[in-house]
């Protein structure tokens, strides 16, 4: 189970990182269900609901917000952004309490600078977020993890990503 988790968490940071916004329709739903989902469970948790009802509760409001975001792209644009850049601040950050506040302070900050400047932001987004993510998912598998060689590996392929994100994603003229 360990192994399959990681996989598909691989499978998912390199989709973000390398093809972020070819498929950014795709990834607007999965954050938009993601976010849901948080945010369900924490309502759940808030109510003192049964685990049972939780996971109800979490999934309607997931596919809810996944079919928002999907629908009202500039929604999902914002989740997407905010999402993405709440992972950055989690794989970057040491400091437990901290880490949520600024994840959710920078990531409402750059979901609206991602509806401003939807194509930059988003590749910018998806090739952090997606680069922090492969690396804090592969080096802290492999005991490998620390804040100074997540946030230099995932900065290097965050590049890269972008680089290639802006050569296959031409600007529409």
């Amino acid at each position: 189970m360990v192994y399959t988790n990681l996989i598909l968490t691989i499978i998912v940071a390199v989709m973000a990182c390398f093809f972020g916004y070819k498929l950014n329709k795709v990834m607007l739903a999965l954050f938009g269900f993601i976010a849901g989902y948080k945010l369900g469970t924490t309502l759940a948790a808030a109510l003192t609901l049964g685990s049972g009802f939780t996971m109800v509760l979490a999934i309607v409001i997931g596919l809810i917000f996944g079919f928002v975001s999907f629908k009202l792209y500039l929604i999902g644009v914002f989740l997407t952004c905010l999402m993405l850049t709440y992972i950055l601040c989690q794989a970057t950050i040491d400091v437990p309490n901290l880490k949520q506040i600024l994840g959710l302070v920078c990531g409402i900050i750059v979901g609206v600078l991602g509806v401003m400047f939807t194509k930059p932001i988003i590749m910018l987004a998806t090739s952090l977020g997606g680069s922090f993510l492969l690396v804090d998912s592969a080096l802290g598998f492999f005991g490998l993890a620390s804040p100074v060689v997540n946030i230099v590996a995932g900065l290097v392929i965050a590049i890269i990503g972008y680089q290639y994100q802006s050569k296959t994603n031409p600007d529409e003229s």
